[in-house]
């Protein structure tokens, strides 16, 4: 799908300046450390540009922790790199990759304190007792899973 048909399909305002380039196509559960070496490089080469105002990854979800750590620890710079994923395509009723909404960004401004509660969370954290936020390699904060050991 090009971006042309996810902005249409997702109603994007029609001002945005967005080039989509496509390192690898295959599933993300064949990520390769070297892998991550060639997207950081492709990462700081678009980041020499200073007119890129940030960087949206979507390396798929078997590797998308794997991933935003990965970046964390070696790109220095301060832009904004988001690393997402998407669980349904954005035609699929409940899908989670519509990320724009018009009617919300009208009523917040920058620096307005928000709210989110995620509408999904992988099963993995079943597995795990804390889930560590960290930040240019360093543990910053980390917060109990409340849900833990409910499948089991």
């Amino acid at each position: 799908m090009s971006y042309k048909e996810l902005s249409e399909m997702c109603d994007l305002p029609s001002n945005l300046d967005v080039d989509v380039i496509s390192i690898f196509q295959f599933p993300s559960n064949h990520m390769t450390f070297q892998h991550l070496v060639t997207l950081k490089e492709k990462i700081e080469e678009i980041l020499s540009d200073k007119e890129i105002n940030g960087i949206v990854v979507t390396p798929g979800t078997d590797t998308l922790e794997e991933t935003a750590y990965f970046l964390d620890l070696v790109i220095s710079d301060k832009r904004p790199i988001v690393v997402t994923g998407s669980q349904r395509r954005p035609t699929v009723t409940g899908t989670d990759a519509i990320i724009y909404n018009e009617d919300f960004s009208k009523q917040v401004n920058i620096g307005d304190k928000i709210q989110i509660i995620p509408n999904h969370i992988c099963s993995v954290v079943n597995l795990h007792e804390k889930a560590y936020l960290v930040s240019n390699g360093e543990v910053v904060d980390k917060l109990n899973i409340e849900g833990r050991g409910i499948l089991q």
